[in-house]
């Protein structure tokens, strides 16, 4: 494929699940670039496609890995401009922390680190909806931190079962302790207190969000994507309802078709 359009610029992703693919996806039909994907393990969702290259980086996920080996992509490829995407919460978090470093050989398309936290710490992110007046689940914050809340005496006016989840999700994908979950349903106060103490136990030192359960499965789940341009003017959102999920180590079983 071939786009006389095409921009000189070389797309760095990092990532290797089914978001990394499809956003390589995305800028090879659209320009025919082929871009670098750089992911922490061997996946065949990008290892096995043609439309992209894949370099498999052992512990990409911790700063100095990721840094020495963006450090070194820059070196190898500095005659062309690069765009660093992350595909992954935590990826984005690095990337916008370690702006000052990367800027000088990257292109950046993400926002400060002020906003990121505003818009992506859950329990901030509620404060701004209620300012505006968007409605949001019955919510209590639980402080997960070795020095925070105790487990054993935390109250709340919402009924069984409820949910609990991280507030800050880019810090909890480090945390690693028995039973994790990205979400949790909690039928009872023994789960709730059991889940809250395990969740401190662990290397995550942020906040848990513990909520009411809105019933109905996955279609009446609404997802709204926009994109800004560099004068803050909202340029193109769209709108979706979800129809299906993909769920469990069955759902990679589908090679990539390019």
């Amino acid at each position: 494929m071939e786009n006389i359009d095409a921009p000189d610029v070389l797309p760095v992703i990092l990532g290797g699940d089914i978001g990394a693919y499809s956003l390589a996806r995305a800028f090879h039909e659209a320009y025919g670039i082929v871009p670098l994907v750089l992911s922490q393990a061997d996946c065949h969702m990008c290892g096995d496609s043609s439309i992209l290259v894949n370099r498999v980086v052992p512990h990409l996920e911790r700063p100095a890995v990721l840094l020495s080996t963006l450090a070194n992509t820059a070196e190898c490829f500095g005659n062309r401009p690069l765009l660093l995407l992350g595909c992954g919460d935590w990826y984005v978090r690095l990337i916008v922390e370690n702006r000052a470093v990367l800027e000088k050989s990257f292109i950046i398309p993400y926002i400060g680190e002020d906003l990121l936290n505003r818009l992506t710490e859950k329990d901030r992110f509620y404060a701004l909806c209620a300012e505006v007046g968007v409605p949001v689940p019955r919510t209590v914050v639980f402080d997960a931190s070795a020095d925070g809340d105790d487990p054993d005496t935390v109250t709340h006016p919402i009924p069984f079962p409820v949910v609990a989840k991280p507030a800050t999700s880019a810090a909890y994908h480090y945390a690693d302790f028995p039973g994790k979950q990205k979400v949790f349903f909690l039928r009872d106060a023994t789960e709730l207190r059991a889940t809250l103490a395990a969740v401190q136990s662990s290397r995550y030192e942020g906040k848990l969000l513990i909520q009411e359960t809105i019933p109905g499965d996955d279609t009446s789940m609404r997802i709204l994507t926009t994109y800004s341009d560099r004068t803050e003017r909202c340029a193109s959102p769209l709108s979706a309802r979800r129809s299906w999920r993909i769920c469990g180590p069955w759902a990679w079983a589908t090679r990539s078709p390019l």
